[in-house]
């Protein structure tokens, strides 16, 4: 295991000196298998922290990263022989996350002095850094939550692909019985591993029930955990996006989901393969607990919850063939929403 780096004899040599304004303090962080001036420690006049990194080119591209609470950029600094050398600089923005500053600053360290380039270093170590930012922050839902999310993004991006417009009808978010309204049909989404048996849950007694006189239809889709799969939250959020006009919009109705995009690289290790996919007509031949098989229509004062799991084998004689299934998500109209 590699040895910590002991950063606070350095962090607190530069705390208590300041330097003028608009200029850089930085003392350097010898380390075994480093070479001279490689890793230098600062603080600008604002005390905040950063780490530069040295670099043979001022022209030497910056390794592209976004993770909030750092900053990059290029610092040429005059060396002992009075020649300037140049650096890539991250900075830390918040006095709150100097203890995973400091982490990604010993990551660094380790990674160039098993020869890495300064800047994959970088690029390494500010991954980290999100990993550990994220989870400072709590752990991600339950897998049921996450595949439920890419299940509906991937019928979504389905759909913006016909009408970009589609987006607005994605309305699960809001806590409606269905997923995806339209003008005279609805779709309720279901995901599920491939290792199970077609199989859905269902959440409540009106979950399955058609509304507003319109067809209700169900979309399941199988998946397989794959590292490398093209299913993963944030991937599918940024396809939806790219096809959506307003994109302001549809990052505003992303904005009530369980994705944070500050836990980008969390999310993006909860990829999936799609293995199957299809479209069932929730008509009277589709099994289901039904308002009408209780008296009053709806649950007995004793029970206050209902869920309960369908084998989708059973509803064979509902399932849409391919053509239909194109023909339907081809012939959906968006209804008009009130501004």
């Amino acid at each position: 295991m590699p040895r910590t780096i002991d950063l606070a004899p350095l962090w607190t040599d530069l705390d208590a000196r300041l330097p003028e304004k608009g200029n850089l303090l930085a003392l350097e962080l010898e380390h075994q298998g480093l070479e001279p001036r490689a890793v230098l420690l600062s603080h600008d006049d604002g005390r905040r922290r950063g780490v530069l990194l040295s670099i043979r080119d001022s022209a030497t591209e910056l390794p592209v990263l976004k993770a909030g609470g750092l900053e990059i950029c290029r610092e040429s600094r005059l060396g002992p022989s009075g020649e300037l050398d140049h650096f890539i600089q991250i900075s830390c923005i918040s006095e709150e996350l100097h203890p995973v500053f400091d982490k990604l600053i010993e990551r660094v360290i380790q990674r160039l002095a098993q020869g890495a380039t300064p800047r994959d270093a970088c690029r390494d170590a500010v991954r980290e850094f999100r990993r550990l930012l994220a989870r400072s922050r709590g752990d991600l839902p339950a897998e049921e939550v996450i595949i439920g999310l890419i299940g509906e993004l991937h019928l979504l991006l389905q759909l913006v692909e016909i009408d970009p417009n589609h987006w607005r009808s994605w309305i699960g978010l809001k806590g409606t019985n269905v997923d995806f309204s339209f003008a005279g049909a609805d779709i309720e989404c279901k995901t599920g591993r491939s290792s199970d048996a077609p199989r859905i849950t269902v959440h409540g007694l009106d979950q399955l029930e058609p509304m507003n006189g319109h067809r209700l239809f169900l979309r399941h889709l199988a998946v397989e955990p794959n590292p490398s799969g093209s299913l993963h939250v944030p991937g599918l959020i940024e396809r939806v996006q790219k096809q959506v006009v307003d994109q302001e919009g549809f990052m505003a109705l992303i904005a009530n989901s369980p994705y944070d995009p500050e836990q980008h690289d969390l999310w993006r290790e909860h990829a999936y393969a799609p293995v199957a996919e299809a479209i069932y007509s929730v008509n009277d031949d589709f099994p289901r607990i039904r308002p009408s098989m209780f008296e009053s229509g709806q649950l007995p004062p004793a029970i206050s919850s209902l869920r309960y799991d369908i084998s989708l084998q059973h509803a064979v004689s509902c399932k849409l063939t391919e053509s239909d299934s194109r023909v339907l998500l081809n012939g959906l109209v968006s209804e008009p929403k009130a501004p």
